[in-house]
């Protein structure tokens, strides 16, 4: 039978070489009094001995010895009772590092164990890209501080009952809960060899379904993953328990569909495992979950090894989980940072390297509130007070801080403090980078501000429409009823001019609220640009350059020439106007991705202008907004231009700096379809109107005389009605006689639509807007007169429905 002493002798060369290989150690050495107990990388040799001494005693911090070139050399206390110390070194000049230095105290202890951790972490950077259950538990324990932090504390609290002396078999029963409840499974127990019969594995410990009937129940050799566990001293793992033959019968008939064992030592001799299961078909373990339960198989190694291997144990388990949620810290995208009371980091993530500038001696002992906007350290310094004192606030806190690309980015951000656990003694902060977000919630807002404008400016144009058609009508009357030479005669047509400006604006705003609705055709944009050249050269001015540059073949858009045109002018007089000394504009068209990645046209607009600043572009698409001096513009131009965009199904964006310029990129998506050819006139003779009778229905009393009027004018009998009841008699009283319908759409009590369907004949809409007739009541495709109107539009759409 092998002594303690012999144990303690093999346990202590195996502990020497490993912590040699860790080291990158080719002489290492435990030493007692002077006494060489374990080595490796040298013969016995007293003068290569005596060296070893004088550096285990501090007398010196490079090993010099016949036979070995002069190196650095490392002393480290394992007890300082006996006193016992570890020498390494290693061959070149480089001495040992702070963290080297760390490490080897660490491994001074348990070096057994953090070897084991080691090859955990080994495996578990191979298998990062494993099971979806592994990456969806590895981004939850990323997400949830809490979660991270009640595993530590689970652990930390089974470490105290064990170092503190606690019952054993409480301290295996919690064990098995832990392991039970963070690994969420049905079942979990502990198997030991029991001391009167080695061929068996007792539960122990359990914890779940049918604990206190299978507890106390002893397993063969040989049958289930639990011995395999302890035979080959290996974490086993069966995620197909039913079909696996080397599982236990008992386990099986108990409706197991996969487990997982994990040996559990005693003085580094495998004498159980310990079990996880569950009994939900389809189970698959992660890696995470795989070192959970190792982690839980070492404590329970913990709680059955002699004294010095608890503690040895305990700091290398404790070792092993912080570098592996260091390693979960180091892969998340999230910038964690930890600061002291002072408020200067003391840790911060890779992912802060990445995302932020930080001073040449990177993030130690800097203090965080110089990487925050001067604007926001207040703001941001409260926040810490407060978590420093207990009072963190319920939601996350928003500040600036410089990225690496020099820009501002905002940051969201939540914090815990751990001021009074001492492996931590700081602040832990969460920080997101919500740049992106905050963007889209910018986006958001202007679109809904302009939306709520358009709205407002949609009900405007169509009640500004009914005033304007009267007037315009009435207009034309006393325009046709004068001579010539009447001097009111220029008066009536000034009141037209000023009409049909009015109309113009109107149109401007429908526009921009996406009320009117225009045929959409195929069209080339490079061809509408070429045609537009001359126009828009004459447009900006002798003393700004036009430089265009259009991709061939460029893909064709659906939209109306007429709005596109619109759109170049507008942006070419936008840029004009920021150039008044004179400039560069470049138009560019290119064939390109959308966001969605299909195909679209991206017109880009280019000055060399004074550029925008940021609450200027964020207000520069709402309508009537202008820097320009009172008089000097509509505040329509680059409202009108979003407003064409978006109803085509583009979209639009200004990316401008003060000083640099100005860019405004719009992008169309684009389509395959063929031009449409382009419709003949024909020739017809007028068709006469004599003895036709038609119904006009308006609400509006003044564009009902007026209409009546062009059309009674015209030499057709009219007959009128207020409203859809009213039309419905005088229909009745004229059986017969009604030739065609002529309707506002939009009407009280009844609508246009529902009057046509209840008359049962094709009419003529008047609207002024149309996005009621097509989207309320579904009338894409009807002839429709939009107001305001002249006499000419009327009759000619009059004179085709009744010629259909």
């Amino acid at each position: 039978m092998v002594s303690s002493a012999e144990d303690e002798r093999t346990a202590s060369r195996v502990a020497v070489e490993r912590a040699a290989e860790a080291l990158g150690a080719d002489v290492a050495a435990l030493l007692r009094r002077g006494e060489v107990l374990a080595s490796v990388g040298f013969r016995r040799d007293p003068l290569l001995e005596a060296a070893l001494a004088d550096i285990a005693e501090g007398r010196t911090a490079r090993l010099m010895a016949p036979g070995l070139e002069d190196r650095p050399a490392l002393a480290i206390t394992v007890d300082a009772e006996t006193p016992s110390r570890l020498v390494f070194a290693r061959e070149g000049s480089r001495d040992f590092a702070a963290d080297e230095v760390y490490l080897a105290r660490g491994m001074a202890h348990v070096l057994s164990l953090s070897l084991r951790l080691f090859r955990l972490a080994a495996e578990e950077r191979r298998q990062r890209h494993e099971a979806e259950t592994q990456s969806k538990l590895n981004q939850r324990l990323l997400d949830s501080l809490q979660e991270r932090q009640d595993l530590l504390e689970r652990l930390a609290r089974i470490q105290r009952s064990i170092t503190h002396g606690a019952v054993r078999e409480d301290v295996l029963d919690a064990i098995c809960l832990g392991a039970r409840e963070l690994l969420g499974d049905e079942v979990a127990g502990l198997q030991l060899v029991p001391p009167d019969d080695p061929n068996v594995l007792e539960l122990v410990a359990m914890r779940g379904r049918d604990a206190l009937e299978l507890r106390g129940v002893r397993t063969p050799r040989g049958n289930g993953i639990a011995w395999r566990a302890m035979a080959e001293d290996r974490l086993v793992v069966s995620e197909e328990y039913q079909e696996d033959e080397d599982v236990s019968q008992l386990m099986r008939e108990r409706g197991i569909w996969a487990a997982m064992a994990a040996p559990v030592h005693e003085s580094a001799r495998p004498v159980g495992s310990l079990v996880v299961a569950s009994h939900q078909a389809g189970r698959r373990y992660s890696s995470i979950e795989r070192d959970m339960l190792l982690a839980f198989a070492d404590h329970a190694s913990l709680a059955l090894s002699d004294a010095r291997s608890i503690q040895a144990m305990r700091e290398a388990d404790a070792a092993r989980i912080q570098a592996r949620f260091r390693s979960l810290v180091n892969s998340s995208s999230d910038m964690i940072t930890v600061i002291d009371s002072g408020g200067q980091i003391v840790f911060a993530s890779p992912s802060v390297e990445r995302s932020l500038v930080l001073p040449e001696r990177r993030y130690e002992g800097t203090p965080l509130a110089l990487l925050i906007h001067p604007d926001d350290r207040s703001r941001a310094i409260d926040f810490l007070v407060a978590v420093a004192q207990d009072r963190a606030p319920a939601e996350p806190v928003e500040w600036r801080m410089r990225a690496d690309d020099g820009t501002w980015m905002e940051v969201e951000t939540i914090a815990t403090g751990q001021l009074d656990d001492p492996d931590i003694q700081g602040i832990v902060l969460n920080s997101r980078n919500v740049t992106e977000r905050k963007r889209l919630e910018v986006q958001l807002r202007q679109s809904q501000r302009l939306e709520s404008v358009g709205q407002l400016a949609g009900g405007i144009a169509h009640d500004f429409n009914n005033f304007l058609s009267v007037i315009r009508g009435y207009a034309r009357f006393l325009i046709d009823g004068m001579d010539d030479e009447e001097p009111l005669r220029s008066d009536a047509v000034e009141i037209e001019r000023a009409a049909e400006r009015a109309s113009r604006l109107t149109s401007q705003l429908l526009v921009f609220s996406r009320h009117e609705v225009v045929p959409h055709r195929v069209v080339d944009v490079a061809e509408v640009l070429g045609g537009l050249t001359s126009l828009l050269a004459r447009t900006i001015g002798e003393n700004i350059e036009l430089r265009t540059d259009v991709e061939r073949p460029l893909r064709r858009v659906e939209a109306d020439p007429t709005q596109i045109e619109q759109v170049l002018v507008n942006l070419a007089v936008n840029a004009r106007d920021a150039m008044p000394s004179g400039g560069g504009l470049h138009i560019e068209l290119a064939n390109v991705e959308d966001a969605d990645g299909g195909h679209a046209v991206r017109l880009a607009v280019r000055d060399t202008g004074a550029g925008m600043t940021p609450d200027v572009v964020e207000r520069a698409f709402e309508p009537f907004y202008s820097t320009k001096p009172k008089g000097e513009g509509t505040g329509l131009g680059l409202a009108t231009v979003y407003g064409i965009v978006t109803r085509a199904g583009g979209s639009i964006a200004i990316h401008s700096t003060p000083g640099a310029g100005t860019t405004i990129e719009v992008l169309l998506p684009a389509t395959d379809a063929e031009p449409a050819d382009e419709p003949r006139s024909g020739d017809g003779e007028e068709a006469p109107t004599e003895g036709q009778t038609i119904l006009v229905v308006e609400d509006e009393a003044a564009v009902r005389r007026l209409t009546c009027r062009i059309l009674t004018r015209e030499g057709y009998n009219v007959l009128e009605a207020p409203d859809g009841p009213r039309a419905l008699d005088t229909w009745d009283e004229h059986p017969g006689e009604i030739d065609l319908l002529l309707t506002d759409v939009v009407m009280p009590g009844m609508s246009g639509r529902e009057l046509a369907d209840r008359l049962g004949i094709e009419p003529v809409f008047m609207s002024g807007y149309t996005d009621d007739v097509i989207s309320r009541h579904g009338m894409d495709g009807l002839r429709l007169v939009q107001k305001p109107f002249d006499a000419q539009t009327l009759l000619g759409a009059v004179r085709s429905a009744l010629d259909a």
